[in-house]
């Protein structure tokens, strides 16, 4: 089953999906996510503050249950999270999807994810 709509491109550019046609992100390409995709990264507040992708709000793992209501009212919304290495995001997206939200996506770890999307890494002042 082939995603459809903007989850589709998302995958694409993150390397989730599988590679037909054209890759996303290629050579002297600067990606960007779709318009209304919202960055979400699952790290504490002090990590989030000490360095974040431009672009991204902070919904720690062990809050997010809690605050995802607030924050993403839309459960329709697409959704790319991210944390250090790809484990909290990756359990993000698991309880994101069980309360609903079904345009998830684990964009990994916080380096990586900045270099496929061609964002600076900025911190908190």
């Amino acid at each position: 089953m082939t995603p459809a709509g903007p989850m589709n491109w998302i995958r694409k550019l993150l390397g989730v999906a599988s590679a037909e046609g054209p890759s996303a992100g290629a050579a002297g390409d600067k990606p960007a996510l779709p318009v209304g995709t919202m960055l979400v990264d699952v790290r504490g507040a002090g990590e989030f503050d000490s360095g974040h992708i431009e672009g991204a709000v902070s919904l720690p793992l062990d809050r997010i249950h809690v605050d995802i209501a607030r924050a993403v009212p839309d459960q329709k919304m697409p959704l790319v999270l991210y944390c250090r290495s790809g484990a909290r995001s990756g359990r993000a997206c698991n309880v994101l999807t069980e309360m609903g939200y079904d345009q998830v996506t684990n964009g990994g770890g916080i380096g990586s994810l900045a270099l496929r999307l061609n964002r600076r890494i900025t911190a908190r002042r």
